[in-house]
Parts: C-alpha cells; structure tokens; sequence
C-alpha cells in the first residue's frame, strides 16, 4: 500500500480545565493567534461561546497548517491536513500556552478521554483489488441485467469496504464513526486509488489498511 495524501484528521480532547483565575476569553484568542496566525478568530461577543465551541481558523504549526481549533468548556478539538500525531502535538502546545501564560491546567476526563478521526487517501495493489471480488456472481447478474435494458456499461465491481458499530446500541454520545474504504471518486478503476476514512489515529489507521491488503491479496 502507498500512502498519497493525507486529507483530514481531527483530535478531540474531553478536559476539565482548572486556573486560578477567571481566563478572559478575549485575552486567550489573542495569545493564541499570535503563537498560530490563525486568519479568522471569534470578534463578535456571540462568538466567544464554550459551550458549542469558541472557533479559530487557518492557523499555522510546525511548517503546516491547521485548519481549525475549537474550544469548548470540557475539552478541545484540533483539525487539519495533517497526522493525528501532529495535531496531538499542536494540543499539548495550546495547553502550554495556557498554563505558561493564565496558570491553567486541563485534566483528562477518563471516561472518554480522546477520540480521532482520519481520512487518507491510498493506492493499493491490484491483487487486494481482486480480493474483493467475493460478490462476482451478484455483480456478473447486474451487469448483464443492465446491459439487457440496452445500457452501455462497464462490468460493475465492488467500490467500497464499510465497516460499522451498532450506533442504537452504543451509550453516551461520543458514537465512535465507522470504518471506510472506496475507490476514489472520478478515478479509473485501474488507478487502484481508494478513500478511506476511520475513527483512529492515523498510525492505526494505516496499519489497518495494511493489514486490509493483506488479507484481500489473491496470488
């Protein structure tokens, strides 16, 4: 498998947040743009909000970008074009910042204390391709069944792998996302390349993807 572009992940952090002193809100996007660059920050009274997320965007870190941090009452959320490894290190830097400059400290909540998101973009080898082909003869049947009403088509195959978790069954509200693997939307099939997108850090993520080739490569 050949890793071609990391698209998005995100990192959220569920914290309590301790300092001896009430933090001005204000005080705190202002520290936080000038370390970050961030382009758009809350300016309007309305936009220093916690509780649905306190947003500040394009940011910079490390020779990279981040696309946004939102900051809530019982946590943060890191997102952009990068790892899940990079944007945890952009998270302890916000929390330096705000033990270095208001005294505050944020304590992990260990219930649920992170959950991440990835999605990658990967080409494949064609024998893990052929692994898929476990519904040939449904997909030989629509073929030929299409082609029957006068359509013109290339033979239908599998495009995607989803994988899961009984949402109606799973408490609390941080519902983990499911698992995702498609061909790459406006790609040749030959071209091998596959989104994929799962609820894990991006070091998990892509030895999950491994180990998907693996056990669809046909010899």
């Amino acid at each position: 498998m050949e890793l071609t572009s990391i698209i998005n992940s995100q990192v959220l952090r569920f914290s309590t947040l301790a300092a001896p002193s009430l933090i001005f809100l204000p005080d705190l996007v202002r520290r936080l743009q000038e370390e970050f660059r961030f382009a758009e920050v809350p300016a309007k009274a309305v936009e220093f909000n916690t509780e649905e997320g306190m947003t500040l965007k394009l940011g910079f870190f490390e020779k990279a970008t981040i696309s946004q941090l939102k900051i809530y009452r019982n946590g943060m959320l890191a997102e952009g074009p990068r790892t899940t490894e990079d944007l945890e290190k952009f998270l302890d830097r916000v929390e330096k910042i705000l033990g270095e400059t208001f005294g505050a400290t944020y304590t992990a909540v260990s219930a649920t204390p992170k959950l991440y998101f990835s999605s990658v973009e990967c080409r494949v080898l064609p024998t893990a391709v052929a692994g898929i082909d476990v519904l040939k003869p449904v997909r030989d049947r629509l073929t030929a069944a299409v082609r029957a009403y006068g359509v013109q088509t290339e033979d239908y195959d599998v495009t995607s792998v989803i994988l899961a978790a009984d949402q109606t069954k799973t408490p609390g509200d941080a519902k983990p996302q499911r698992f995702v693997f498609e061909r790459r939307a406006a790609h040749p099939f030959e071209s091998n390349l596959f989104y994929s997108e799962a609820p894990l850090t991006t070091r998990e993520h892509l030895a999950l993807l491994l180990d998907l080739e693996a056990t669809l490569t046909t010899e």
